[in-house]
């Protein structure tokens, strides 16, 4: 069969071919008029690369060629007895033929990535590189926050939802999960923990010896505040704004049931609590040691944010779960 420049082949002189070699010179174009109405059916699409011993496990191949005599890149189905795989390589030594299998694409339609995904290239102003998932779940980059192009990256999803780091299901677990930062981790929200503890480097043993303290922890969300003051005509007032370096008000807005303790060592001293002052009454001169606790009430403790408080702030100490996935000590 002969072809002219321009010639359009229909399906079934196609289907006559029976082609084993074609090389052209200069621009080339191959023009092939089929079509069918369905991607996922038994129809045949415009070529069909045979492989006629059906070897399971063989490859049927469609190569790209530079200037070698050996393969630079390659696309392949792979027959297996579960189904069809397409498999992707390229070449990083043209003399070796295809050296690296980038990515395949298993008969379920999961791609598989046998190598580094590489979004290379920044983003400009608010535009981001993604990667999108279904019902509304996506990873992507932008450098809209601080620091170089590239700087934010989001794990975004819908309202309401959950987001994990760990094994999804069974006994495996992670001893260990870092997030590294040289300055600041910020959480918005609630956090839930089983244990905790500040791990710093020992300050006086050095090698690698390190120092770990508790959290102090209760059930009520208290705030701390202490200091030390010395009583001049027998009186001091502790201002619990000033002395903590907050605007007039804020001890207030943000604590409830307040509750004091002074000490001053070989005196007698009395002292009151009343909205953000602590008043303390003892022998002039006398160095006083104060520690008062705020249980924590503003907005943010009473709202619907916080999921380990009631409508009135308070710390809900014992509850029911039936959810193993929200408990990390199951």
């Amino acid at each position: 069969m002969a072809f002219s420049s321009g010639d359009v082949l229909t399906a079934a002189q196609l289907n006559d071919l029976n082609i084993t070699s074609i090389t052209t010179t200069g621009a080339s174009t191959f023009k092939a008029d089929q079509d069918i109405t369905d991607f996922t059916n038994d129809s045949r699409g415009i070529i069909t690369l045979y492989n006629s011993d059906g070897a399971v496990d063989d490859f049927t191949c469609l190569d790209f060629d530079g200037n070698s005599t050996d393969p630079a890149a390659r696309i392949g189905m792979k027959y297996t007895g579960s189904g069809s795989e397409l498999h992707f390589g390229t070449s990083n030594a043209y003399g070796d033929g295809i050296t690296n299998t980038a990515f395949q694409i298993l008969p379920t339609g999961i791609t598989q990535f046998n190598n580094t995904i590489d979004t290379t290239g920044t983003t400009q102003s608010s535009s981001s590189i993604q990667v999108q998932m279904s019902q509304g779940y996506a990873l992507y980059t932008d450098n809209t926050g601080p620091g170089s192009d590239n700087s934010r990256l989001w794990i975004n999803g819908v309202d309401g939802a959950a987001c994990y780091i760990g094994p999804r299901a069974g006994a495996h677990t992670w001893n260990l999960i870092r997030i590294g930062s040289a300055t600041t981790i910020q959480l918005i929200g609630a956090v839930t923990k089983t244990t905790g503890t500040f791990d710093i480097k020992h300050p006086t043993k050095g090698g690698d010896w390190r120092l770990r303290h508790s959290f102090i922890e209760g059930p009520n969300a208290d705030n701390l505040y202490r200091g030390t003051v010395t009583l001049s005509g027998g009186t001091a007032i502790v201002d619990l704004d000033a002395s903590s370096d907050m605007t007039d008000g804020t001890w207030v807005a943000l604590n409830t049931n307040g509750w004091a303790m002074v000490a001053s060592s070989g005196n007698e001293v009395t002292w009151s609590l009343s909205g953000n002052k602590l008043t303390i009454n003892g022998p002039d001169g006398a160095v006083c040691n104060w520690l008062v606790f705020g249980e924590r009430h503003d907005e943010i403790m009473k709202s619907d944010k916080s999921i380990h408080t009631n409508s009135d702030g308070k710390i809900i100490v014992e509850y029911e779960n039936a959810d193993v996935e929200a408990c990390p000590d199951e």
